[in-house]
């Protein structure tokens, strides 16, 4: 397997370690359901409900940006905050490890009033609220789930994680000075680290005031909420009557798994996690993969022709991001 040009030998491994694990996920995913079982559930789907289902998307895609739009104190409005979020998806599904969040960092903190650094102190913030939103699902559907062998290790994952996120957040806003004598230990010294810092600290400003917390944390749960009825309009075309609980399970505990490494998108791992929570709850096993393939390739395909429109705009290149956000990366 050739590494795409200019990838590191470390980026390589990482690659190639993404990539046994997505196949490992997927392979075990595909002997949980069969090829023949796997086949007739697609046979027996009712797949008019895509469409509502990706119309949902866009506005839950919607509601995210207007989340990170708050968290970025407005500096860049809704519209290119929005164009940038599909960007950034657009590099994670098709790039690898999880480049999308540097390179909406590179995007976003070449405007006016914005660093990358600040940009990706926002997305940290971001991606804490998904953590602890997939939690409080995980925790609030623990009866579907208790005598799952995964939901003790996964929930206790997550919370650790989430409590590293909150303490970093409170050293950065309450103790700074602490930071600092930290930083004065590190190669170069506190003088080639204290801009970066300053610029950390001023993308998790959000955090320390109660209003844009409340607003940004609000929009993000509203997004949580319309992908959780996608989730459900997908799951019923597979399963006819299913719960609106049991999307909102698959939906959580498949983002609790993006923290795995895997290959470009989560592909695999996401199916392997959106078939094990539902098979918990008795769906089976052929119809909960046919359902995780389809929701899937509708927020991948979705997001990716988004993010490919919104490139084209600003005259960028897929890899011409990659490259220069790596190159920005390096030199700091």
């Amino acid at each position: 397997m050739n590494a795409p040009a200019g990838l590191r030998r470390s980026e390589a491994a990482g690659l190639a370690v993404g990539l046994v694990l997505s196949a490992l996920a997927l392979g075990l995913a595909l002997s949980w359901s069969g090829w023949k079982p796997l086949t007739a559930a697609f046979a027996g789907a009712n797949l008019n409900l895509l469409l509502p289902a990706a119309l949902i998307h866009l506005v839950s895609l919607g509601a995210r940006a207007a989340s990170w739009n708050v968290i970025l104190a407005r500096r860049a409005g809704f519209r290119r905050t929005f164009a940038t979020l599909c960007e950034g998806y657009l590099m994670n599904n098709i790039l690898p490890g999880r480049v999308g969040e540097l390179g909406r960092s590179f995007l976003l903190g070449r405007r006016p009033g914005l660093t990358p650094a600040m940009v990706l102190a926002s997305i940290v913030i971001e991606r804490m609220y998904d953590l602890g939103l997939a939690l409080v699902v995980l925790i609030a559907l623990w009866p579907l789930v208790v005598d799952a062998p995964w939901a003790v290790r996964t929930a206790t994952l997550a919370a650790i994680f989430l409590a590293a996120g909150a303490v970093f957040a409170v050293l950065a806003l309450r103790s700074p000075a602490r930071v600092d004598a930290w930083l004065s230990r590190l190669p170069g010294g506190g003088v080639r680290w204290r801009s970066l810092w300053q610029n950390v600290q001023s993308g998790l400003q959000t955090l320390s005031r109660p209003r844009p917390f409340a607003v940004s944390l609000l929009w993000m749960a509203f997004g949580w909420g319309l992908a959780g009825l996608e989730y459900w309009l997908v799951l019923t075309a597979f399963v006819p009557g299913a719960p609106l609980a049991w999307a909102l399970l698959a939906m959580a505990v498949s983002a609790l798994s993006a923290g795995v490494p895997s290959a470009p998108g989560s592909v695999g791992i996401f199916e392997a996690a959106a078939v094990a929570a539902l098979t918990s709850v008795a769906v089976p096993a052929s119809s909960a993969l046919a359902f995780a393939l389809t929701v899937h390739g509708v927020t991948l395909g979705l997001t990716s022709i988004l993010g490919a429109i919104a490139l084209a705009g600003e005259g960028e290149t897929l890899l011409g991001v990659w490259r220069a956000a790596r190159d920005r990366l390096r030199s700091a």
